[in-house]
This record gives C-alpha cells, structure tokens and sequence, in this order.
C-alpha cells in the first residue's frame, strides 16, 4: 500500500473545479492509475482519498495497492512522492494506539417490514417506529410505516445520520466490525475557506456535504472525525485500513490516516 499526495492552492482553478464536483474530484485522482479501467478500478486498486485544507493549500491525500503516475498538465498542481504504508501496517498489533483522523458517510440503511396499511408510525433515526409528532427533526429519518407505493423505494436506502452523538455511535460500530476501539473521538466542525467563506454543497474536506453538479445534484451528508484508537484485532484492522471505512469510498470517504500518540 502507497500514501501519496496532491498539493496546489486553495484559490487554483484546478482546486475549484475538485472542490465544487466529487465526480470531477474522482476521475482526477484515477488519472494516476492508467492500467485499469472500467466502474471496478477504484476498488480494484484500493483507493481512497481525502481532501483537506492546510493552510491556504488543497492537499488531495490518496491510498493505494499502486504508487500513482499523475500527469497533470496545470505546474500548479504539485506531486509528492508516494510513501510505501508497509512499515505502519507490519506494525499493527493488538493493543496498539493510534491518533487517526476519518471523513466518512455516516449512514443507517433503512429496514421496513411494515405493508401498506394504516400504520401511522414514523422510523427514528434509533431504528425504532414512533408515534406521530414523538420524534424531533433530528431524529426523523422521514419514513413513514403507512406507505404508499411510491414510498417503496426508500425501503433497502440508506438515511443520513445528522446528530453527533449518532455519528460517535456509528464510528463505534465500525470499529466493532473493523478491529479496533475509540479510546477518544469528536466531530470536527465545518471549516471556512482561507477567505472566510463556507465551502456549502462543496467536495472540501471541512465541508458537512459532498456535492456533484452531474449527479442529479446529488449530494449527501459526511463527517470528519479525529481521536485516538485502540487495536483489538490487528487482522481485521488491517482489512479495515487497506480497504477503508463506511461508504462513499468513491466520493473521498473512508480513507483513515494513522499517527502514533504525541510522548
């Protein structure tokens, strides 16, 4: 496994066109994987990715089985050499402690045996049906137990999870699932551009949601999570980092940078 790395200014026509369109974001970072095509190449590869703003700079972090080949005509984009992940992965064993940092798409997908009928229950972001006006906004997940045809379709979907303290308990479960547990954890909030302005509907790394003008105007909710983590299983943890946690790996969710604790 490689980490490589993406710099160019914030302000960069290049940074813009990434930050305002996952899509666009998405078909850059594969440039550098020439050899394989096709919708499977991203998985097929092991890719993941993160934005993040440093400073006044774009960094665009990527992981992978294969050290990148980028040729980007714009000099403004700069490339660093990709490090080989190899030494941090050997040393993965039970009981070891890492800071890590994750933007991720935390989802509950939607289970509902209920047929159409009359039920007026509503499904809570808990998984469990309440009555009507019981659940606050936050919580509502919008399902309704009494469907029409039409409401069919939300059945199998996945739902946002929007509330903090949601988000934690979904890292939690992942962990549980993936080898390792949150000794500490928060949700990092939203972040303004080095100009002030919030990045809102953009691929920024600090932004809440992900946005593509080619979609549908499609668009969904992440959060960047950072803490410190415990090694339970380093088999299964190894599986989780090579592969990457939660869903939306392809729109630049999933990617979990490791450090060792400050002395």
């Amino acid at each position: 496994m490689y980490l490589s790395r993406l710099r160019l200014s914030s302000r960069d026509r290049a940074a813009r066109a990434w930050l305002a369109d996952c899509h666009d974001l998405h078909r850059a970072v594969m440039t550098g994987f020439p050899g394989v095509d096709g919708p499977d190449a991203r998985h097929q590869l092991g890719v993941l990715f993160r934005t993040d703003i440093v400073g006044s700079e774009l960094h665009v972090l990527v992981q992978s089985r294969e050290a990148p080949r980028w040729a980007f005509e714009s000099t403004s984009i700069r490339k660093d050499e990709a490090k080989t992940l190899e030494p941090l992965m050997s040393s993965f064993t039970a009981g070891g402690q890492y800071r890590f940092r994750l933007r991720a798409n935390p989802t509950r997908r939607v289970h509902q045996r209920a047929t159409l009928g009359g039920d007026p229950r509503e499904l809570g972001l808990d998984g469990h049906w309440h009555d009507p006006g019981a659940l606050h906004s936050a919580a509502r997940t919008g399902v309704a137990r009494r469907r029409t045809a039409e409401h069919q379709e939300a059945v199998g979907k996945r739902v946002e999870l929007t509330r903090e303290e949601d988000r934690l308990a979904w890292l939690q479960r992942q962990g549980e699932r993936g080898g390792f547990e949150l000794a500490s954890a928060l949700v990092l909030p939203a972040i303004d551009d080095p100009g002030g302005r919030p990045y809102l509907n953009s691929r920024a790394d600090p932004s809440p949601r992900l946005f593509s003008r080619k979609g549908r105007g499609l668009t969904f909710g992440t959060a960047l999570f950072e803490g410190t983590l415990v090694i339970q299983d380093s088999h299964r943890f190894r599986q989780a980092f090579a592969s990457g946690i939660g869903p939306a790996k392809a729109f630049g969710c999933g990617l979990l940078s490791l450090a060792r604790p400050s002395p």
